[in-house]
């Protein structure tokens, strides 16, 4: 019985471990991430028959979150089949987009206070040195694996240790909040909340230097809603000083933006309407609706049935096929049929359902909200839930969002 006893605590010791490496590797290597995803889907197996006592709050998680789960993962697997030219090879791009999925149910019932500050901290540390590394490549070009980078004028799209500079910037875009929401974390020492804020800035400017659109408007759509969230909650002369807070950093951003030519020219690419109009997604956004109307009950099946049947269903004047429609939410209905975009949907509405009712009394719960948030608006215009670093982190953000709401004693019945 003692041995029995030891190696549980052996196993719940390395199960630990695990996380923190996960942690650390979800902004710096898809790799590392992918290996200790599979250990850690092992442990947990184990840990689950030997120590159930450990996720016996399974049952906390809400109908609707889990049934759209279901519906995401019913719809692919439908589509895969019976749409896709090549059955196999449609189910395997399946299951890599939704592998990670059991990651936000193990999560908010592994953790504890100590373990979540070890985590937060391990995942902070990943996401500053992806981070530094991406300023590095758009001042100096230079990439650790050799890759050539695109470049804009004297700057470069940095990529950090992706391959996309979108898959980058939608990366540093989820963890800006995270970082900003446990920096107003009670109880920790002013070294760990300068580090925190400090990640919180190199992040934004990370993101900022992908020049990825999509990503900084995620980043836009998150910072409103932190700061209006942050409004309702705190009162009085903190309510100034958290105006001052958002002043000055608007301030050195659009400083920093004015520097350099390039950066102020993509700035008014950003925000010029006929610029937006007049770009390849706005056809490709037509088209993957024309594509999804045609299809409606199943979708198309797989990615490289939607690149087989782009030419048959295009509507406006860009003639080359794409992989994927550049929407989450079209992607979802033509990758999963209508089930696939149910689940998507209901997906997000019982994640803000429960970031708008429930009490939210730190700013931990708000960051990982607006980190949500951020995800479902830069999807509008890119694919970043079937991304898998994207999701990855996604999924992991999920995860802590249950653990601080459970916490907290916030739950919110859906």
């Amino acid at each position: 019985m003692l041995i029995k006893l030891n190696l549980f605590k052996t196993f719940e010791k390395f199960f630990d471990l695990l996380f923190f490496i996960l942690a650390f590797s979800l902004c710096v290597s898809t790799s590392l991430e992918e290996i200790t995803t599979v250990l850690i889907y092992f442990f947990f197996v184990f840990l689950f028959f030997y120590g159930r006592s450990i996720f016996n709050n399974i049952k906390k998680i809400n109908t609707s979150f889990l049934v759209s789960i279901i519906l995401l993962l019913t719809g692919s697997v439908l589509s895969a089949v019976f749409k896709s030219e090549n059955h196999i090879g449609a189910l395997k791009e399946k299951f890599l987009d939704f592998w990670m999925i059991p990651l936000f149910f193990i999560i908010p019932f592994w953790v504890k206070e100590k373990k979540k500050e070890i985590f937060i901290d391990c995942l902070l540390l990943g996401a500053f040195v992806a981070a530094c590394y991406g300023i590095l490549q758009s001042f100096t070009g230079w990439d650790l694996f050799g890759k050539k980078l695109q470049k804009g004028g004297e700057l470069f799209f940095a990529t950090g240790f992706t391959d996309l500079h979108l898959t980058y910037g939608g990366l540093m875009s989820l963890i800006t909040f995270v970082a900003l929401g446990f920096a107003f974390q009670k109880d920790i020492s002013i070294i760990k909340r300068f580090f925190r804020f400090a990640i919180f800035l190199f992040s934004v400017a990370a993101c900022w230097f992908s020049f990825s659109r999509s990503a900084f408007t995620g980043l836009i759509a998150g910072s409103v809603v932190f700061f209006l969230r942050t409004l309702m909650l705190w009162k009085g002369k903190k309510r100034i000083l958290l105006l001052l807070f958002f002043l000055i950093l608007t301030g050195m951003f659009f400083t920093v933006v004015n520097f350099y030519p390039q950066s102020k020219k993509r700035m008014i690419e950003f925000f010029s309407f006929k610029y937006i109009s007049d770009d390849i997604r706005y056809d490709v956004w037509r088209t993957s609706f024309n594509m999804a109307i045609h299809n409606p009950v199943l979708g198309v099946g797989s990615e490289k049935d939607f690149h087989n049947l782009y030419l048959k269903y295009r509507i406006g004047r860009y003639r080359w096929a794409l992989p994927h429609s550049h929407n989450d939410i079209l992607q979802s209905w033509l990758s999963g049929g209508i089930l696939g975009l149910l689940g998507y949907v209901l997906l997000f509405g019982s994640l803000f359902f429960y970031g708008i009712k429930s009490k939210l009394k730190n700013l931990n719960i708000t960051g990982l909200f607006c980190s949500i948030v951020a995800m479902f608006i830069q999807g509008l215009s890119q694919c970043y839930f079937t991304d898998s670093e994207n999701a990855w982190l996604f999924w992991v953000i999920v995860g802590l969002f249950f653990y601080e709401i459970y916490y907290q004693k916030d739950e919110v019945k859906v």
